[in-house]
């Protein structure tokens, strides 16, 4: 996990250095661009083109092992996913206060990847960790789950905007497809380059995909989508700030402190489904 006292850099650093970025440090010590002085973009860029961010620093979880669907049933609130389909869902702790709420994929039938866009990803963590190992009189129901953090195995890149779906298009060969909206699937940009593409489920027009690179391959990926002129670099918290209007949530949920959004809020916005059969239930409902 994030812990040194120096500031962890993107494998795109040298990158963004070329379009002569600024950077700052955020709170849990990840380098991030704010700005570019070689480009500039704003979220009216969604409506014409494509905004491409960095988002180096996202905490990248993944679960896995038998029995790992209990466990996330239990662990994360929302709908329960079929293998390929991802959601945002809130992860409640015993009170009912919000631990984190991540993008969670069904990538396997014993496999689940869980992306969280905000600050809260050491506490989800954690928070995850914890709950695998709970036990009593020697018996432990998630005993064969583990829950590691994988933020270094990939590099996630965010291209949204009109034109997002058509961009990545253009890398596609033969029968692939990229994934519909609420699912992920393994693509093959150019027919070579093994990524992971989440498809976003955003309201209106809007196409938003997480794209999941391998780090040696990131910086050929980057440039090769700038190279589009509909495309411009946009720094991290600009991406945020552009779809945080469909997604209502993400602007509370940016903060380390104590986190509570109530049960209606929660089940407005799909993040927790109907019932009592998931950890905080009680605390949120009572």
């Amino acid at each position: 996990m994030k812990g040194s006292d120096m500031a962890q850099a993107s494998p795109l650093h040298e990158e963004h250095v070329l379009l002569g970025a600024s950077f700052s440090v955020d709170g849990t010590g990840v380098e991030r661009p704010v700005d570019y002085a070689a480009a500039s973009a704003d979220s009216a860029r969604l409506k014409d083109g494509a905004l491409l961010a960095d988002m180096g620093g996202m905490t990248s979880l993944l679960v896995s092992g038998h029995g790992c669907g209990d466990f996330v049933g239990a662990a994360m609130a929302g709908r329960r996913l079929a293998v390929g389909e991802t959601a945002f869902e809130a992860a409640l702790v015993g009170d009912g206060t919000v631990a984190s709420i991540p993008l969670m994929a069904r990538t396997g039938t014993e496999e689940f990847a869980l992306w969280d866009l905000t600050p809260r990803g050491e506490t989800l963590f954690a928070w995850l960790s914890f709950v695998i190992g709970i036990g009593r009189e020697g018996f432990r129901p998630y005993e064969g789950v583990a829950v590691e953090d994988v933020s270094e195995r990939l590099v996630p890149l965010c291209l949204c905007g009109a034109a997002a779906q058509r961009v990545l298009s253009d890398y596609l060969r033969d029968e692939e497809r990229l994934p519909e909206e609420g699912r992920v699937a393994d693509v093959r940009l150019d027919g070579r380059i093994a990524t992971l593409v989440a498809s976003l489920r955003l309201s209106g027009e809007t196409h938003c995909y997480l794209v999941m690179v391998p780090p040696a391959l990131a910086r050929a990926v980057w440039r090769s989508l700038l190279s589009f002129g509909e495309v411009s670099p946009a720094p991290p918290s600009l991406m945020t700030a552009a779809i945080a209007g469909c997604l209502p949530w993400l602007a509370p949920a940016s903060t380390l402190d104590r986190l509570e959004l109530d049960a209606a809020f929660l089940a407005r916005h799909g993040l927790v489904r109907e019932g009592r059969d998931y950890i905080g239930a009680r605390g949120l409902l009572d």
